[in-house]
């Protein structure tokens, strides 16, 4: 039955360069399928909101983690954490810990009151980022904040996920077809030397995959409002000097958010980053620019701090 099919009959050398080109073929229609499969791809950016929750937008940009840092963050400056120095025999460890006649903590947001209950001793970062994002994904805490994003069709959802494994079926069903039926081919007729074919199989099947299941969290619309976000608060971001010495309030937090936690270098936080320097995210997570219908405008961040900043939209935490 295979010596039916011509192209099976050639040669080694032949049919693996043939082969190669099939490779790379399926590689780059499996890319451009995946990425037209985004269906917000050419979806109008939405307007910045006046109110917005700077929760919402880190957890946007970074996920859990970024959430979960600038959570804690916002805890420090509202006196519930402070920061510690515990100096051992070889090095001094920076912790965090409750702040000592901290705040009544009922008046604090449902993730808040997760992460103010689960560090109830002092904590390094490392090791707080090692369980506590989990932890609050696990409980709830964040449902509301992803199904927001998912709502507004800027974070993908479980069928996006879907649709971009069922985007590979037909490429690996080409390389298995020709290339499994070139090998049995090979071995009913004797030859053995079919281990360079196997590796090019194996290497295009992972690379196919591995597109796949990299692709980022937010959709092509998610990138193009986070863009256009960090454009229209470029003046946010040229005050958080002052935003930070000044009371709490939400305009830091959202400066923060936006553009995370590096931009607390040089105010009286710049120890943060330094705390967290190995889970800190550096990027803004936009892999394209931001579209035409997308104008820096849309900075109407409310001009005073008004407002506590426990921040809203859990999706209901577990007790």
């Amino acid at each position: 039955m295979l010596s039916a099919i011509p192209i099976l009959g050639w040669r080694g050398p032949q049919f693996l360069l043939f082969f190669l080109g099939v490779v790379v073929v399926a590689v780059c229609w499996n890319v451009w399928r995946l990425r037209s499969a985004d269906r917000t791809r050419g979806m109008v950016c939405p307007k910045i909101s006046p109110k917005l929750d700077p929760f919402e937008v880190a957890f946007l940009r970074g996920g859990p983690p970024e959430l979960t840092r600038l959570i804690i963050l916002d805890l420090i400056s509202r006196k519930y954490f402070a920061r510690i120095e515990e100096t051992g025999t070889r090095r001094t460890v920076s912790k965090i810990e409750r702040a000592k006649d901290h705040p009544d903590p009922n008046f604090l947001s449902a993730p808040e009151r997760f992460v103010f209950d689960w560090l109830s001793k002092p904590s390094e970062a490392k090791d707080i980022m090692a369980a506590l994002p989990s932890a609050l994904e696990s409980r709830g805490c964040l449902a509301g904040y992803k199904s927001s994003l998912e709502n507004q069709n800027l974070l993908r959802t479980n069928e996006d996920r879907e649709a971009r494994w069922s985007a590979t079926l037909l490429p690996l069903g080409l390389l298995g077809v020709l290339g499994g039926g070139k090998v049995l081919f090979a071995l009913s007729t004797g030859h053995s030397n079919v281990g360079f074919l196997i590796l090019l199989i194996l290497i295009g099947s992972g690379v196919i995959l591995l597109t796949a299941a990299t692709g980022r969290r937010l959709t092509s619309l998610g990138v193009t409002y986070l863009e256009r976000l960090q454009h229209g608060m470029e003046s946010l971001q040229k005050r958080i000097g002052t935003l930070a010495s000044a009371e709490p309030c939400d305009q830091f937090l959202l400066a923060v958010a936006i553009f995370g936690m590096t931009t607390l270098s040089g105010t009286s936080y710049g120890y943060y980053p330094t705390m967290f320097q190995r889970s800190v995210q550096n990027g803004s997570g936009c892999g394209s620019s931001c579209g035409s219908s997308c104008s820096s405008g849309g900075s109407s961040c409310g001009s005073s701090c008004g407002g506590g900043c426990g921040g809203g939209g859990c999706g209901g935490c577990g007790s």
